[in-house]
C-alpha cells in the first residue's frame, strides 16, 4: 500500500473530515469538531458504509460516535479482534 495515499473519509475523525470538505483557507481556521458538526451526517454515512464493506475503521473514529448503536457494535467487534 502507498504510504502517501490520502485518508479515506471513514479513517478520519469528524474534525479532519469536516476540514477536508472546506476550502483550505476556511479549514485552517477550524479548531474544534463542533465547528464542523454539520458534516456529521455524511461522515456517519461514510463510516457505516465502510463497516458494511468490512473496511478498517480506526477505533478512535468509532469512539467519536460512542453511544450510537452502530458504533457501539463496531467497537465490540474491534475489542474482540484486539484480544
Amino acid at each position: 500500500m502507498d504510504s502517501k495515499r490520502s485518508k479515506q473519509p471513514w479513517e478520519m475523525g469528524l474534525l479532519e473530515y469536516g476540514k477536508s470538505r472546506l476550502p483550505s483557507k476556511t479549514a485552517a481556521q477550524i479548531t474544534e469538531a463542533r465547528q464542523v458538526a454539520s458534516f456529521s451526517g455524511q461522515h456517519i454515512k461514510e463510516i457505516k458504509a465502510a463497516i458494511g464493506r468490512a473496511d478498517f475503521v480506526p477505533k478512535d473514529v468509532l469512539m467519536e460516535y460512542r453511544g450510537a448503536e452502530w458504533a457501539d457494535g463496531a467497537l465490540r467487534d474491534v475489542r474482540r479482534i484486539d484480544k
